[in-house]
């Protein structure tokens, strides 16, 4: 069975870093925009009738420009209505448009390349040893920049059981998801917060009546 990792680090968010997940941002919105009303779903239909202008416009490299397009596609596909992009995460894929060298990730910008030395936990280290497939670089509300590797083994069930035992996983905390796990796993926070609002709502109904058994229950 093939087990797929999930790590992320945090990465420095230099001008450039910032110009190209707004210029990715802009020209998902342009792709989508265009397969939508042309009714386009195969990649390489808007590859042929717009790889170039976006390209000019939006400056993008062409392994990113490629992903966009292909993120678009999939996008238009699944939706019921047009999407809108408020926020999102360029694509790379390694080695083409990112590479890891070390400790040291290289990645392909508008117009050149970046090298950093993020600060990688413990928990991910062995991992890196394992194929690299499509990650993401992302931007948070704060500002924050992060870099999501996606990492992809072959293992046999004797090896899935001892690492299943022996695992250490590295947890994010966040707002929309409750936690990310280093594993892959995400926890959601919608229940949470309907919860949340349910316990609200009660709350403000029992300090409305005033009455003893509305204190008590309080």
């Amino acid at each position: 069975m093939r087990s797929v990792v999930t790590a992320k680090v945090r990465v420095n968010p230099t001008p450039q870093v910032v110009a190209t997940i707004k210029a990715y941002t802009k020209s998902l919105q342009f792709c989508v925009d265009y397969a939508w009303e042309h009714e386009i779903t195969q990649n390489f239909k808007l590859h042929y009738a717009i790889y170039h202008t976006i390209r000019k416009r939006f400056k993008l490299p062409a392994q990113i420009a490629v992903a966009c397009m292909r993120q678009a596609c999939g996008m238009v596909k699944k939706a019921k209505s047009k999407p809108t992009i408020k926020r999102t995460s360029v694509r790379y894929n390694f080695p083409r448009s990112a590479n890891i060298k070390g400790n040291t990730l290289v990645l392909r910008l508008l117009d050149c390349r970046q090298e950093s030395k993020p600060n990688i936990p413990i928990c991910y280290a062995k991992y890196f040893s394992w194929e690299v497939s499509e990650s993401l670089l992302r931007m948070d509300k704060r500002g924050r920049c992060f870099f999501l590797f996606t990492f992809s083994k072959e293992i046999n069930a004797t090896e899935q059981n001892n690492a299943s035992q022996n695992i250490v996983l590295g947890i994010d905390l966040g707002i929309n998801n409750l936690a990310v796990c280093s594993d892959g796993r995400f926890y959601n926070s919608a229940q949470a917060k309907q919860t949340k609002r349910k316990f609200k709502y009660l709350r403000s109904k029992l300090q409305s009546k005033g009455t003893r058994s509305a204190k008590r229950l309080l």
